[in-house]
């Protein structure tokens, strides 16, 4: 056996008791982002409103924790939700209104189709995680 297969093996045997580690750290970085997030939706009330909404899109939403989403398997996790709804408190102070939880779903919908594509990042977290772990497939069969 290879010592690489052989670090992919034990790695594996070891994951469960990472797993607290994963939750901690996770939970440390969603709550950081979160601070982030509420800091910059702060800010953006002091500019124009289609400014503070490209920024918001481009810059300080799902972007914001991307790396995050593919790093950590953060499916259910609390700060993901707490992550949308300071979204959703963003867009409702940008755009002046008090959004139902339709209209949300509309907003989080591409500009072709009708929203103003804020993307929520719970529907993001289970395909980003599942798409960084796919692209890690061919590392693996190398080895």
């Amino acid at each position: 056996m290879s010592p690489t297969r052989h670090f992919f093996l034990s790695s594996a045997h070891r994951w469960p008791t990472q797993n607290f580690l994963v939750h901690h750290c996770s939970r440390e970085q969603f709550s950081k982002r979160c601070d982030d997030l509420a800091r910059a939706v702060d800010r953006l009330s002091d500019i124009n409103a289609q400014d503070a909404l490209i920024l918001l899109r481009a810059s300080f939403s799902a972007p914001m924790v991307q790396h995050l989403m593919r790093c950590l398997p953060s499916a259910g996790k609390v700060g993901l939700q707490t992550f949308d709804n300071l979204l959703r408190t963003a867009v409702g102070l940008i755009t002046n209104s008090n959004m139902s939880d339709m209209q949300w779903l509309q907003t989080s919908l591409p500009i072709r189709h009708g929203g103003l594509d804020v993307r929520r990042v719970t529907s993001l977290a289970i395909p980003a995680f599942m798409a960084s772990a796919v692209s890690t497939v061919s590392f693996k069969d190398h080895c």
